[in-house]
């Protein structure tokens, strides 16, 4: 029932429905009719209806294919009708026509194409469709059926691609035609070196550009002129500015600049063969080529390679001439020889190549000496190979050398009959002689073998001249091993030979009248076991320099050598087998005449070592010397070998307070003692011999006190110490003597002890010379005041003028000062200060007044003067005095090249003033550190030396009294600290600002507290008697003068005396003092 009620309801509604529609019309429209779309393509419908629910329809879904929503997409070509129907009435419909046309694709792989004239080249297109390339006529190109492009001419043009189906569709390129470009270099390497230039020879029918790869190895200019930087290899490209793919490549090496050229080769070549030099170009890498020549090309020839063809015998210079710098070049010496070969054991048809040259038998090879002989041409070398050559020959060719293999024998006789003959490593027995008939000359005789000879001289040479025998062994023969008889000029050498086992050694014996320029020379030969060593007879009247030297003579039992009476032979510098020769086995040589010995064989100076400018042995004329005491002496003495230079001698004292060299070879004997005078070589000390010296004097005796103040008062004690002389003597006792006990004794140990108040005088003599006395003066007082002038003056007297010698430190030399202390530490002369020579206002007087010190600092003076600074001039040479400075700062203020300056210079004699006290002067190096600064490493120097103190140069010039100096700085500066009102240890030296050693000769001298002192006596006198008056009278003027200085020192000691008067008050007074001068002979 239920069901049936519902169906009812839905086909009333449906009813319902179905008549509203009915009652409207379905419209459909859309905008275009006909479309047409490519491949591909998407096209939407816009229809518009009041039925919401149209369908659409493609009429051939291979052509194209249409959605729900009325989406189309072109798949294919072909015509299609869409069909638009409505749902609610199909009968409402409208159809839309599409054409599908198909996407034609037209591409290049290229835009533009270039090419050369001529060229064809094909252009890739790519499509989907078939297509035309039209040229549109252009000039420039012809285009083919095909796509192939061939150059016309030089331009730009446009080729045009169309689709056949699709005219629309096209494409333009760029067509580039260019023009054929030519280009050529002329080589492609080259070689130069740094700095060289060259251009690029090229032909090209356009411009072109240049690339280097390095540019660090050399330059190329827009011109193609290259130019080398530094060595090495690199390439240069020259490429065409139109067309850069058109180029060359040309690879260039860049040598070091040639330095040095250094030929090597062998120096020695056979006739008819060729070598080839080498010329080793310096530094590494440079440039290495050169221009190759000969001196002199009969002899030889020389290849623009460097081989050297040799064609005659003879010397040929070969030069190499750099091509970098004809001024760099090296020259090369080459013997051209002439070899003949000698071998008993070849026959004929036999060859030998030997030292690069082929030997035919027969022509330059034979088996025997005198065949050999017969074809040798002056120059010749003959090599005897190793064999017993037996046969006797005579050599009649000048000039020729005959050089022994090991193992070549000769045992025959060999006649000389030439000149120029040389002889070497061959072994000689049997009966084999070299002799000669005729004279000969330039004879050697080197390096050969002699043994068991039975002839009677086996060099047997007369009538000669220039004859060397060198290097030779002889042993074991019957007679003479050398014998030469009348030599007429030249050098006979006869050296370095060993002689063992025969007769006669060497004798060499002068018959005629031979040129006085002759030289016969035994040197260096070792002798032993023989009969008679050396003979060696001349003619006395002829004077020759013929020595026998450096030669080992041992075991003969006859005569070690013998010579002709007056002979005028240099035997010295020998060995004779024993440590002192014996002079019994010597024929008309004297002692004398063998000076200089050897007496072991082993001390013979080497040949390395061997130079005849040099001695190699030092004779002193006496090896013990007895001087007294300033007795000059002058050496004379010997070196050996004669003719060497004797001043390669130095001769030096072992004791230079006894003896001392006042010049060269020449001393004074200063006192008494011993020393060892060394003569030797400076260039070796094992070459020397020792002379001893002894220096005496007549006996004496000085005395030297334990204190030599005069501060001297009643209870004190002293001792007398004394000096015996000479020394010889100097342990014998001596006996002292008070001659006024009751003022003080003196017991025998010199200790003396006083008494009271008074002068006494004590006597010591020499026990065993009771003649020889001296004699010290002493004075006690009961006591001296401070407030009493003259007592404090006596507290500064000496009464022992003690010796002082110190070392003077100089910029042009140092020297060693020997000076007595004065007799007062007190200086009795005024000051007169010289300001002649104030310096203007310059660049080293700034005119600046003194700077105010750090606060803590007390006030001393209305100046700001806090030190006085005592310097040295370090200007030892004479005359730079004080005068000299003076000038030098005044001087360079004027020019304005000197930059330092000080307050006062100081000599013996002057002193001048050069700059005003109250300014400030450059000479303490602490810069501009005022007083009261410390600095340094450890705050140990301090400030204030150019800003706050008065500096005073010493001088120290060698012909000044340099302790006047010191005195009368001590003067000076006293009483400048007693002006400024300042203590005395405000006295400094330029040490204590900068670190200097200055003072140095001073400091260096450990003379500082005895400046010190004087200062101190100075200060107490100038501060504390002011207006008193000080006089001093010598009664010894000639060793004491008026100031207390000691002017002249006795040999003997002696007692000066001297009066001092001081008025005070209008009060003189006087007193009497004694001083005692040590005597410089002792």
């Amino acid at each position: 029932m239920h069901k049936k009620i519902a169906y009812i309801w839905m086909a009333l509604i449906l009813s319902v429905s179905l008549f509203a529609c009915v009652e409207e019309d379905i419209t459909i429209s859309i905008p275009d009719q006909e479309i047409t779309l490519k491949e591909g393509d998407t096209y939407q419908i816009d229809a518009l209806s009041n039925d919401e629910t149209l369908t659409y329809l493609s009429s051939n879904e291979d052509v194209l294919t249409v959605s729900d929503s009325g989406l189309i997409e072109a798949l294919s070509p072909g015509e299609v009708t869409v069909s638009i129907t409505s749902t609610i009435n199909p009968e409402v419909q409208v159809t839309l026509a599409v054409i599908v046309e198909k996407d034609v694709v037209l591409e290049s792989a290229q835009t533009s194409y270039t090419l050369k004239v001529g060229e064809t080249i094909a252009i890739e297109i790519t499509s989907n469709d078939t297509y035309v390339c039209d040229d549109k006529n252009d000039p420039t190109f012809d285009v083919d059926n095909d796509c192939n492009v061939t150059g016309i001419e030089e331009g730009e043009g446009t080729l045009t691609v169309t689709s056949v189906t699709d005219p629309t569709v096209s494409i333009e390129i760029t067509i580039i035609v260019r023009k054929i470009i030519t280009l050529e270099v002329e080589q492609d390497y080259y070689e130069m070196w740094v700095g060289m230039t060259e251009d690029i020879p090229f032909t090209s029918n356009d411009d072109v550009y240049f690339e280097v790869e390095d540019d660090t190895i050399l330059t190329v200019s827009a011109t193609g002129e290259i130019t080398g930087l530094k060595n090495g290899t690199t390439t240069i490209e020259v490429i065409s500015s139109y067309d850069d793919e058109v180029r060359e490549e040309i690879t260039v090496r860049v040598f070091n600049e040639a330095e040095t050229i250094i030929i090597q080769g062998h120096n020695k070549v056979n006739i008819n063969t060729t070598q080839t030099l080498n010329a080793e170009v310096g530094p590494d890498d440079a440039y290495e080529y050169v221009t190759w020549s000969s001196s002199d090309s009969e002899i030889a020839t020389i290849s623009e390679t460097g081989v050297l063809t040799a064609l005659k015998t003879g010397m040929v210079t070969i030069t190499a001439i750099s091509d970098f710098d004809n001024s760099i070049t090296d020259t090369f010496e080459v013997e051209i020889v002439n070899y003949l070969l000698v071998d008993e054991t070849k026959v004929t048809s036999d060859t030998v190549l030997h030292l690069g040259v082929n030997f035919e038998y027969g022509v330059d090879l034979f088996a025997n000496m005198s065949d050999a002989l017969e074809v040798a041409e002056q120059g010749a070398t003959l090599i005897v190979f190793a064999g017993s050559y037996e046969e006797d020959f005579v050599v009649s060719q000048d000039n020729l050398t005959f050089m022994g293999s090991e193992g070549a024998i000769l045992s025959g006789s060999i006649e000389i009959a030439a000149d120029h003959i040389h002889m070497s490593n061959f072994s000689f027995t049997g009966s084999a002689t070299i002799m000669n008939q005729a004279g000969i000359g330039n004879f050697t005789f080197i390096d050969n073998h002699v043994d068991g000879v039975t002839v009677d001289k086996f060099l047997n040479l007369s009538t000669v001249h220039d004859i060397h025998i060198e290097q030779n062994i002889f042993t074991n023969l019957d007679g003479h091993a050398i014998y030469i008889e009348d030599y007429l000029n030249g050098e006979i050498i006869v050296f370095g030979n060993q002689i063992t086992n025969v007769e006669h050694a060497i004798s060499i014996m002068a018959v005629s009248d031979y040129d006085p320029s002759t030289v016969v020379q035994v040197e260096r030969n070792v002798i032993d076991q023989v009969i008679n060593a050396i003979e060696l007879q001349t003619k006395s009247s002829i004077d020759i320099a013929d020595y026998v030297r450096f030669n080992e003579v041992s075991n003969y039992t006859g005569l070690a050598a013998k010579a002709n009476m007056d002979h005028h032979i240099d035997f010295t510098l020998n060995y004779w087998g024993v440590e002192t020769p014996l002079y019994s086995d010597f024929e008309n040589i004297t002692e004398h005449d063998l000076r200089g010995f050897y007496s072991d064989p082993s001390d013979i100076v080497s040949i390395e070592d061997y130079d005849p400018k040099i001695p190699v042995k030092i004779i002193a004329e006496a090896n013990e010397l007895l001087l007294e005491v300033s007795e000059v002496h002058t050496f004379h003495f010997e070196v050996l070998p004669i003719g060497s230079d004797p001043d390669k001698v130095r001769l030096i004292t072992s004791n230079p307070e006894v003896v001392f060299f006042k010049s060269y070879g020449v001393i004074i004997a200063l006192k008494s003692g011993f020393s060892d005078v060394t003569l030797r070589l400076g260039s070796d000390f094992s070459i020397n011999t020792i002379v001893s010296v002894e220096v005496t004097t007549d006996p004496g005796v000085e005395v030297s006190p334990s204190t030599t103040s005069q501060q001297l008062i009643v209870g004190d004690i002293l001792t007398l110490d004394t000096l015996v002389f000479p020394v010889q003597i100097s342990d014998e006792p001596v006996l002292f003597e008070s001659l006024n006990p009751d003022v003080a004794t003196i017991n025998q140990f010199g200790e003396v002890s006083s008494h009271s108040a008074g002068q006494v005088t004590f006597v010591v003599t020499l026990a065993n010379h009771p003649d020889v006395q001296t004699e010290y003066t002493l004075t006690f007082h009961n006591q001296l005041l401070e407030s009493d002038l003259l007592d404090v003056l006596t507290t500064g007297q000496i009464s022992y003028t003690t010796p002082h010698k110190w070392l003077v430190y100089g910029v042009t030399h140092n020297y060693m000062d020997f000076k007595y202390e004065s007799v007062s530490r007190f200086y009795f002369d005024e000051l007169d200060i010289n300001t002649s020579k104030m310096i203007p206002i310059g660049v080293n007087r700034p005119g600046i007044k003194k700077s105010d010190p750090l606060d803590h600092m007390p006030r001393y003076n209305d100046e700001n003067v806090y030190y006085v600074t005592i310097h040295e001039t370090a200007n030892t040479s004479p005359g730079q005095g004080a005068l000299a400075h003076a000038n030098y700062l005044y001087n360079g203020a004027i020019n304005s090249n000197v930059f330092v300056s000080w307050h006062y210079t100081m000599d013996d004699k002057d002193v001048y003033q050069h700059v005003p006290l109250d300014e400030i002067a450059y000479h303490a190096g602490d810069g501009s550190r005022v007083a009261g600064v410390v600095w340094g490493t450890n705050n140990e120097l301090i400030g204030g030396g150019n800003r706050n103190s008065i500096g005073i140069e010493t001088s120290v010039a060698q012909d000044g009294d340099n302790y006047r100096v010191w005195q009368r700085t001590a003067k000076l500066s006293a009483q400048l600290l007693v002006d400024y009102n300042l203590p005395v240890d405000h006295m400094k030296y330029h040490n204590h600002f900068s670190g200097k050693m200055c003072p140095q000769s001073m400091l260096r001298g450990g003379l500082t507290p005895l400046f010190e002192e004087l200062l101190a006596h100075e200060y107490l006198i100038a501060s504390t008697f002011q207006g008193a008056q000080i006089s001093m009278v010598s009664d010894y003027p000639e060793y004491l003068d008026n100031t207390g200085r000691i002017i002249q020192m006795p040999e003997r000691a002696m007692t000066v005396s001297y009066t001092i008067t001081v008025t005070v008050d209008g009060v003189e007074s006087s007193r009497v003092f004694y001083s005692y001068l040590p005597g410089t002979i002792r």
